[in-house]
């Protein structure tokens, strides 16, 4: 995945580039094909590369639209690309190819902050609206884009891992002996959904939204997972079917990818069903056979997640690496 960092002050505080690059140097793991950064005035914004879409090869982050005063940079990739071009609209004249980033900055010109609700996929981003003076951050509902923060009177650090915010010169390291207990010892549930090992930096939980404007910080949860309304089948066949329309979608959206796809195969059954539909998925589409890599000890002679991911890979369509 990509690594975002940024950093926010008020208006008469200027954002030197030169403040930005301890921070990229601490995330350029994340960003393999290339690291850019964004600074004007009070606001600095950072970006490394990792390109996973075909989209992302066209991605040029932090991304400014002048007209419109809003910088985004952006870990994202968004699986419901046709519906947001459709409800938006989105104009793609001769052609023209739609980064995931640009699909979020069309989404929060139209629908504002509620753009959130509109998203769906893995994706973390922060928008600058500088006509508003306002940072605008939202984190995907399961939490799989990280992010990080360190807020006080004077700015807003940011990053996509609180080493990343730590690099910046002006954050305390002290060591947050709650979070370090709460890691260390299993049967602790965690002691809150923002701390980390450092008391001054911060976590935005999965599902929320933060704003930063004029010094104040406010976050909020836009989704969270309920048990809603009982679907109801008149037979079992239904619900199978249902399910499994939905884990397609899932595993199809994580194939869109710009070369050959792999994926972790352990032998158990999660694992081996998610690689035995990938498998299904690229063969009906003509591609290549699906990468799977495993991992086992040689010394346990009846290892028998190793047995059943060998017993897969023999159905052929796969490429294995032990």
């Amino acid at each position: 995945m990509s690594g975002i960092f940024g950093i926010v002050r008020p208006p008469d505080a200027p954002v030197a580039e030169a403040e930005l690059a301890p921070m990229a140097d601490a995330l350029k793991h994340r960003g393999p094909d290339g690291v850019m950064v964004f600074g004007r005035d009070n606001i600095g914004l950072g970006h490394c590369m990792l390109h996973s879409t075909p989209e992302s090869l066209h991605e040029k982050l932090p991304l400014r639209v002048g007209a419109s005063g809003l910088t985004i940079t952006a870990d994202a990739r968004i699986d419901n690309r046709k519906q947001l071009i459709a409800d938006i609209p989105v104009n793609q004249a001769n052609g023209q190819i739609i980064t995931d980033s640009e699909l979020i900055l069309h989404a929060y010109s139209k629908w504002g902050k509620a753009c959130v609700e509109k998203l769906l996929g893995d994706f973390v981003f922060a928008i600058w609206d500088e006509n508003r003076q306002c940072l605008f951050v939202a984190r995907d509902h399961m939490g799989c884009k990280p992010f990080y923060y360190h807020h006080n009177r004077v700015q807003l650090v940011f990053a996509s891992s609180a080493v990343g915010v730590n690099a910046a010169h002006c954050v305390s390291t002290n060591i947050n002996r709650g979070r370090v207990a709460d890691y260390l010892v299993e049967f602790l549930e965690g002691i809150d959904k923002t701390s980390t090992f450092f008391t001054d930096i911060y976590r935005l939980p999965p599902g929320h939204t933060l704003s930063y404007q004029a010094g104040e910080i406010t976050t909020h949860c836009y989704w969270q997972p309920t048990l809603g309304t009982p679907i109801r089948y008149s037979r079992d066949e239904d619900y199978l079917e249902a399910f499994e329309e939905i884990f397609q979608q899932a595993v199809s959206a994580r194939l869109r990818t710009h070369c050959r796809p792999a994926a972790m195969l352990s032998g158990g059954i999660d694992s081996s069903v998610i690689a035995a539909i990938a498998r299904t998925q690229l063969q009906t589409a003509g591609t290549e056979n699906l990468q799977t890599y495993t991992a086992f000890d040689d010394s346990i002679s009846d290892c028998k997640e190793a047995y059943h991911a060998r017993l897969l890979v023999s159905r052929g369509g796969f490429d294995s690496h032990e």
